[in-house]
């Protein structure tokens, strides 16, 4: 009896080991695959196609919108027309509505003034490819924004362990010079022609070009500093990241690509707010990290605002809860943060179509950042109906 009872407990040991190694890999598996290289988080559902973007059937599987069967024949935009109104959902309110071209107009709309649009503004050739006609009327995810497209989850607490009293304090007029202001209008002004998707993506050389030029115009940064004017896709991904063997993880070091871009454009040297000499150098060694990045961005002067207090305008530089490895970080491109750009969907990604899994694990906005200077508006009462 004794022998059997030996026997049995000798057995017994490599089973719980066989267990426990099984849930171990179990739970891995669920929490995603662990990153070698700077620990980002991975566009686990993320489809490329040849363009670079997100192929929305196979990421989202999306059924067709209802036709009705006296449906008219479809009409040929006219594209000097006026966007109209969104059609509002039953018990929804949605965001803005009109596409806003700068934080000057952002600001004029949310006054009351009307905001005036070039009077030749033709629809994006892209429209049907990004598929925002049919995303107008969708609804916010009810578990993840409230109804006027707040984040629900408000992560202050964690953010001010982070950034201490220069959260949500934005440099004003009156606390700012005017040259700072002037630099960082026109820089956030050059990040939002890049990502900026109300209507689509309407200059498609600030973000691909070919991968061999595309290597090549990021060698000559890193030989150089001298940042490059158009590209920022292909050259984060194809020509800096996968060349440095963390092309599965290439978020940070996109919108790196952006902002570098935009100060080229814009007129100034980077070097003046970015440097290793101050610690916070704009380049892969440093900020292929989302935890880099923002840690650079604060360095330089960049202000963070929570994203369940204030809206971050198109060109708003945004992260996943507090913004701590593992994380994702990706653009503000429309509809008060509803609409990003990131380095899986180029192109644009609507986040009001997007699976819950996926927003829980990457597009739960705790916070964004932007130049000193520019002010976001305070999310309004949600009790209170927007237009």
């Amino acid at each position: 009896m004794g022998n059997c009872l030996k026997t049995e407990r000798d057995n017994f040991a490599p089973k719980i080991f066989a267990a426990l190694l099984i849930a171990t890999v179990a739970l891995t598996s669920a929490c995603g695959p662990r990153q070698q290289a700077f620990h980002q988080m991975t566009d686990l559902e993320g489809v490329a196609l040849p363009g670079g973007d997100i192929d929305p059937s196979v990421l989202e599987n999306p059924k067709p919108l209802p036709v009705p069967v006296s449906a008219p024949p479809p009409i040929a935009p006219d594209l000097h027309a006026r966007t109209e109104a969104v059609e509002q959902v039953p018990g929804q309110t949605l965001p803005r509505s009109e596409p806003l071209e700068t934080a000057t107009d952002v600001a004029a709309a949310e006054s009351g003034a009307p905001t005036q649009l070039p009077e030749a503004s033709p629809l994006p050739l892209d429209r049907e490819e990004s598929r925002l006609d049919q995303i107008r009327t969708r609804t916010t995810p009810g578990r993840i924004f409230d109804g006027i497209g707040r984040p629900r989850r408000d992560a202050s607490k964690r953010l001010k362990e982070r950034f201490g009293e220069r959260l949500n304090q934005p440099l004003t007029r009156d606390k700012i010079p005017a040259e700072q202001l002037a630099k960082s209008q026109k820089i956030f002004r050059e990040i939002q022609r890049a990502v900026d998707r109300n209507r689509g993506l309407q200059d498609d050389s600030l973000m691909f070009m070919t991968s061999a030029e595309a290597i090549g115009k990021s060698k000559r940064f890193e030989s150089t500093g001298e940042p490059n004017r158009s590209g920022a896709w292909t050259i984060a991904t194809e020509g800096t990241a996968k060349r440095h063997g963390f092309g599965n993880v290439p978020c940070a070091e996109f919108m790196s690509e952006v902002i570098r871009q935009a100060y080229a454009r814009a007129g100034y040297e980077l070097s003046a707010d970015f440097s290793a000499k101050s610690g916070n150098a704009l380049i892969w060694t440093g900020t292929a990290s989302v935890t880099g990045l923002s840690k650079a961005l604060f360095k330089a002067g960049w202000v963070p605002y929570s994203a369940h207090h204030f809206r971050p305008p198109v060109g708003a530089i945004m992260f996943h809860t507090v913004g701590l490895s593992p994380s994702h970080t990706y653009a503000a491109a429309g509809r008060d943060g509803l609409l990003i750009v990131d380095n899986g969907a180029p192109k644009g990604r609507d986040l009001r179509r997007t699976k819950v899994k996926t927003l829980n694990l990457m597009f739960h906005t705790g916070f964004f950042m932007l130049p000193p200077g520019i002010t976001p508006l305070r999310w309004p009462d949600p009790s209170t109906p927007t237009s």
